[in-house]
């Protein structure tokens, strides 16, 4: 199983209602394929660097989870089919920290031997 992190924009303009079940919907996609929830956060309305589809704001969700491989493309095809999902944003999320880049060798100016 792989750690994935997702992260939800969905329309300022629904009742809370229709928020919450779309997390729940979302969130149960995720079990129902096997994959088991770390972390769930609701960052709630924020205001978007750019209008999308005429909105100045939109509702955050954030998951964090461990699934198997297939789960972020069956994922991705039901946000998609989401109208009232502004943007989503699907990344494989790494365990340990990246490792620092070898440093970069001196360079010197032609001539200067």
């Amino acid at each position: 199983m792989q750690a994935y992190e997702t992260t939800l924009i969905l329309s300022p303009i629904l009742p809370e209602a229709d928020w919450a079940a779309r997390v729940s919907k979302y969130e149960g996609l995720i079990t129902a394929a096997g994959g088991e929830i770390k972390k769930k956060e609701i960052w709630g309305i924020r205001k978007l660097a750019y209008p999308i589809r005429h909105r100045a704001q939109g509702y955050y969700v954030f998951f964090q989870y461990q699934a198997p491989g297939e789960l972020p493309r069956e994922l991705d095809r039901n946000i998609r089919l989401d109208e009232e999902i502004l943007r989503h944003l699907t990344v494989v999320a790494k365990g340990a920290p990246a490792r620092p880049a070898p440093p970069a060798p001196e360079l010197q100016p032609k001539g200067a031997e």
